[in-house]
């Protein structure tokens, strides 16, 4: 399948990379600024997971890869998502949005905190939407 027939969840996993990318650059600033600053495990994860990732999915799915693409960009958001979730809302830590301290960076924190589990939601929706429809496709061949 070409990405020229693949239009529409192309182009929804195009816009959830890249605004997810700007996103998680902005939250990485206030990581930074706000002196949270994450175990090298978890920095292992968040660099292959959550930043690597989802771009080499999109790559994929540029160079006409579509259905390994999407499962990538798909897989990814996914697992940004819990890693996300159970970090900023769930599990007590420095990088949890409620324990950041008062100062300049913790709205920016708490709000790109936010935006990002939007982003990877919409990210791993797109994802999958992406792979049901180059599924579809090859069964229609």
């Amino acid at each position: 399948m070409s990405v020229a027939t693949w239009n529409k969840p192309g182009a929804l996993i195009t816009l959830s990379v890249w605004v997810h990318a700007a996103v998680t650059g902005g939250h990485s600033a206030a990581h930074i600024d706000a002196g949270v600053l994450m175990p090298l495990p978890a920095m292992l994860y968040i660099w292959l997971v959550i930043i690597i990732g989802p771009i080499a999915g999109w790559w994929l799915v540029r160079s006409g890869r579509v259905c390994a693409g999407s499962g990538v960009v798909g897989a990814c958001m996914t697992g940004a998502l819990l890693f996300g979730a159970l970090n900023h809302f769930v599990w007590p830590g420095l990088d949890r949005v409620d324990t950041i301290a008062a100062g300049m960076w913790r709205v920016p924190f708490q709000a790109t905190a936010v935006l990002l589990a939007i982003t990877e939601t919409f990210g791993a929706i797109a994802g999958f939407h992406g792979v049901r429809a180059c599924l579809r496709d090859r069964r229609t061949r």
